[in-house]
Order: structure tokens, then C-alpha cells, then sequence
């Protein structure tokens, strides 16, 4: 009897615990609106190479300037190469895409039949590193990276590549399914090979989204992961590639019908996402990746406005697709009407010299802060030892430190097309040309006021240097900053009566240069033409007794 009677209490007791963590759909968008407010300063994304840096035969990470040594196949060892040394940093977030490393890959449902790559199972090192942790541990890349997160309290979301193309430039790649149907890909290998990256009819394999397994597939495999995998969120990577339907190919933007059947599925996830978080009891978030302009955006089928005001997103990372910036805060302003945070790119690689010029970093940085960020988001940067991640999300922790603000946009080259892929052809922002009537205003974007005072104990210079092409002695050229004409820059030595290359360096006041937006303009003082191809605000701090 008692023993009957402890069973009981011990049965009544899970049923009270059930109900007591079960969720309704009302307290899930609250636990889900308190989720997505919380403080992420750097979120980085990991593209899952991480698995294949392991091992004798594995592969140093060549994409960032570092020497390491290669880690052993277990659970520490991957952990090791890109994740472990970012405890105790500001990285709050990891993003994870498994390359080839998660159990569902290698199954029968949806994820593996959307997913599975035969060739690449057949022996790369990838899989030899995955079957071999599995064994060991009983779990996959992703498992690992979920309890890392939960032991340190840095949330992981899993990162899925929405219509990846690489298997367009990679035959080993090439998923299963677009081999047993080919009808369902936008393009062919023949017709592709007619042209080149970045041109997106090179992308041949790329799914298309009109038809509707596709969608569904997609819809089914993310499902998959929230059953299977207690991750924090999910990211909807749509900037993997950014082809969606055939009139993209075509360099046209896409239809309405192309907008809502987009908009159709990410109500199918956000259903989804609800229908699992209440089954275990804790939201499930969705992040989604997209380029920083909207109306590009909607041109490839993406109705980020739309998306936002019915509550598809509760997370956006603006990532860039166009080789050149242009300001963030048009969507990180849309984006907080809604009350989702914003988390733009900053990839400052192409002015930076990778990562040797960290002013230019902290640059961008401070700049996408200052337009409203909610802290910064990096792609395809994976060393984990990097100074970055202890500096790029939180201003305080770059005070009194060099930055540089480095011109990178120009409204005309971007006003020249309403199509993504238009604008990705051009691959980048071009110089302005300079005569005696002037040239296009150049914007330069600075992301603080330079008219406080400068941290304690030091003192701050200031530098705008501009690059001049097809420069000659005969030349007379005037440069103005918000109005101001600036003098006092020596004439570059090395100038004579060939056109040559010259940087002038001026020494504004820091009451000429405001926050946000600096307007630059230049002419000659007489016939002739030259070219402006560069722009830079150095910050420097010195001790003030310098």
C-alpha cells in the first residue's frame, strides 16, 4: 500500500511539474520578447569549417592571419579552434551552420533529404572528424556547441543556409536532391558556366523557391532542428546565396506573387517555431540575415518590412551583399519601431588590410553603434584570439583608443539599380571625379562627437587624408568639409608634371565634423580632371603632455 502510494505522489508530481512549465502561446511571445531584448554586444558567426581544422590531416583556418597549431578530433578539440578562446569575451552569441556535422544529415527526414551531400560523406574530413567525436561523445558539432553555450551563458543559434550556391563552383558539394531533381534548380551547369561569380546566373544549382517542396522541405528540415537540438534560435542565412526565384537570375526584380509566397513560408516557421518552443517549454527564436537596404532586399523576394510588422523576426542581422557600405540606420530604425534588435555586419577587411589595421575596425564599429545598433554582428572572421572580440561591441571598451572612419558610399552608383544582383556586379564603390565644376558630394560617416572632451590623460588628434588620382603640379584643387574650405595640406613631394598619385593630409577643428554625416566636396581651379578613390578621418590619441 505504501509503496502504491509513493507511486502515486511520485506520478501526480510530474503531472504538476508538466503543467507548471508548460507554456501558452500568450507566454511564449512574452518569454519570446524578453529573449530577443537581451545584451548581445558581438555576435559571430561560425560557418562549421571548424570540424575540418582537426586532426594530422586537417587544415590550418587560412581565411584569417594566424599560425595555430591543429587540434585533436574530440569534443575539446573543436570547441579549441574557434569557440573556447571566446569565453570571457563580448561575444554573447555564436551562430553555428554544422558543415556536414549534425546527425541530421546523415538521416532520412526532411534536413537530410534537403541537406545530405553524398559526396562530401564519402571521405571528407569533415565527416572522418564528425563519425569519430560522435562515437567518442554520442553527440554532433552542434550538440557540443549547445552545452559549451549553456556552461558559459553565450546563447547558440543554429545558422541555416537558406539557398546556398556554393555547389555551383563545387561538384563534390553538390546536394542529393539537385541531382534527383534538376527541374527544381533555376538554371543549369551549361548555362551557368557561361558566366562568372559574382554575376548570380553563374550560381546554377540554386533552388527555386516557386516550387513548392522546396519551401515546405525548408520548413520540415528548420522543424527537425527545433525537435531535436535545444537551441537558442535559429538564423535564416538568406544571404547564402541571395537567388530565390527566376527573375532574379534575369536581373529583374521579382513579382508579388514571388513576396508573398516568401512571406508564406516564414509564417510556416514562425507556426513552427511557436508549435516547438511550447512542446519544450521555451521559445525558439528567429534571426534572419539580410542585406542593409530594404527595397534590395524586396527585389530578390524578401519583404523584410512585412516580415517585421507581422511579427516573423524577432531578431535582424544586416549583413552586406554590395561591395560598398551605405548607412544602416533607414533599417535599424524600421527594424525598433517593431522592437526587434539589429545586429549590422562590420567587416572592415577591405580597407583594413584584414586585420592588421584595428582603427579602421573599431571605425566601423563605433559608426554602426552610433547609428542605433544593438551590437555588431561578424562574418567569415573565425579567429578566436583576435583583439575584436573584446573591443567591436561596446564603445566604452574603445575609448581613448585610435579609430579611423574610412568613406565607403556613394548615392549615385547605389541609386543606379533596384536590383540586388544589378548592384552586386558592380563590385565596388567607384571614385568620384573632380573637375572645375566639382564633383559628387562625398559622405563620410563619423560615429561620435568630436567635440567632447578627450579621455582623461590624453590628447586627440585629428586627420583627413584624401587620395588624389592624376594628380600634376598644374593642379589647384579645393577641398571643403561641411562647408569649410580646409587649407594648410603641403603639396605631396613627389608631385611634378606627370599624374601621379597624391594624398593630402588636413588637420580639421572638431568642431567642423559632426556625427553621422560629413559632406565632402572638391574642385579644380582650372581645366582638367582628377579623382578622388579615398577618404579617411584618422583619430589619434596621444598622452597629453605629447
Amino acid at each position: 500500500m505504501m509503496r502504491s502510494l509513493t507511486i502515486m505522489l511520485i506520478l501526480l508530481s510530474v503531472v504538476m511539474l508538466s503543467e507548471a512549465v508548460a507554456l501558452t502561446p500568450k507566454q511564449l511571445r512574452q518569454q519570446r520578447k524578453q529573449m530577443a531584448q537581451r545584451q548581445r554586444r558581438i555576435i559571430f558567426n561560425n560557418d562549421g569549417d571548424d570540424i575540418a581544422m582537426l586532426g594530422k590531416d586537417g587544415w590550418k583556418d587560412t581565411l584569417v592571419d594566424r599560425e595555430r597549431g591543429l587540434f585533436p578530433p574530440t569534443a575539446e578539440g573543436l570547441l579549441a579552434a574557434r569557440t573556447t578562446p571566446l569565453l570571457g569575451s563580448q561575444v554573447d552569441a555564436i551562430t553555428y551552420y554544422s558543415t556536414w556535422g549534425m546527425k541530421l544529415h546523415h538521416a532520412d527526414g526532411p534536413f537530410g533529404r534537403l541537406y545530405r551531400c553524398p559526396d562530401v560523406f564519402g571521405g571528407s574530413m569533415s565527416t572522418k572528424n564528425y563519425k569519430q567525436i560522435l562515437e567518442e561523445t554520442g553527440k554532433d558539432n552542434l550538440e557540443i556547441m549547445i552545452d559549451a553555450g549553456k556552461q558559459h551563458g553565450v546563447e547558440i543559434f543554429y545558422s541555416n543556409r537558406m539557398n546556398d550556391w556554393h555547389d555551383s563552383f563545387t561538384p563534390a558539394m553538390l546536394y542529393d536532391i539537385r541531382r534527383e531533381h534538376p527541374e527544381w534548380s533555376l538554371s543549369t551547369q551549361a548555362e551557368g558556366k557561361k558566366y562568372s561569380y559574382p554575376d548570380v546566373r553563374s550560381c546554377w544549382s540554386t533552388w527555386d523557391f516557386e516550387v513548392p517542396e522546396i519551401r515546405q522541405l525548408t520548413v520540415d528540415a528548420l522543424r527537425e532542428v527545433c525537435r531535436n537540438y535545444d537551441v537558442d534560435g535559429i538564423e535564416l542565412d538568406f544571404l547564402r546565396g541571395t537567388v530565390y526565384f527566376r527573375p532574379t537570375m534575369e536581373h529583374r526584380a521579382v513579382e508579388r506573387k514571388h513576396l508573398d509566397l516568401m512571406t508564406g513560408m516564414m509564417h510556416q516557421i514562425r507556426l513552427m517555431t511557436e508549435e516547438e518552443g511550447i512542446r519544450r517549454g521555451r521559445p525558439i527564436l528567429i534571426m534572419v540575415r539580410i542585406t542593409n537596404d530594404v527595397p534590395l532586399s524586396r527585389s530578390i523576394g524578401l519583404d523584410v518590412e512585412t516580415w517585421l510588422s507581422e511579427g516573423l523576426i524577432d531578431l535582424l542581422h544586416i549583413g552586406t551583399w554590395i561591395d560598398f557600405d551605405v548607412p544602416m540606420k533607414p533599417v535599424i530604425d524600421l527594424a525598433h519601431r517593431h522592437e526587434v534588435p539589429v545586429y549590422p555586419m562590420v567587416h572592415a577587411v577591405q580597407h583594413a588590410g584584414r586585420f592588421k589595421d584595428k582603427a579602421v575596425w573599431r571605425g566601423e564599429a563605433l559608426w554602426r553603434l552610433w547609428e542605433g545598433a544593438d551590437g555588431v554582428y561578424t562574418f567569415n572572421v573565425f579567429d578566436p584570439e583576435l583583439w575584436l572580440w573584446k573591443e567591436l561591441g561596446d564603445p566604452a571598451a574603445m575609448a581613448g583608443k585610435d579609430r579611423t572612419y574610412v568613406w565607403d558610399y556613394l548615392p549615385s552608383q547605389r541609386a543606379e539599380s533596384d536590383v540586388l544582383p544589378v548592384m552586386r556586379l558592380t563590385r565596388f564603390r567607384r571614385p568620384v571625379q573632380i573637375t572645375k565644376t566639382g564633383g559628387e558630394t562625398i559622405r563620410l560617416f563619423v560615429g561620435e562627437d568630436l567635440n567632447t572632451p578627450s579621455p582623461c590623460g590624453t590628447r586627440r588628434d585629428v586627420t583627413l587624408r584624401v587620395r588624389v588620382q592624376n594628380m600634376t603640379t598644374d593642379h589647384q584643387l579645393t577641398i571643403t568639409l561641411n562647408g569649410a574650405r580646409l587649407d594648410g595640406a603641403a603639396v605631396p613631394e613627389a608631385l611634378d608634371n606627370e599624374p601621379k598619385e597624391a594624398t593630402f593630409s588636413f588637420h580639421p577643428e572638431p568642431s567642423l565634423i559632426k556625427p553621422d554625416e560629413n559632406r565632402i566636396e572638391a574642385r579644380l581651379e582650372g581645366d582638367g580632371q582628377v579623382a578622388i578613390d579615398d577618404v579617411r578621418l584618422e583619430i589619434r590619441f596621444k598622452p597629453a603632455g605629447e
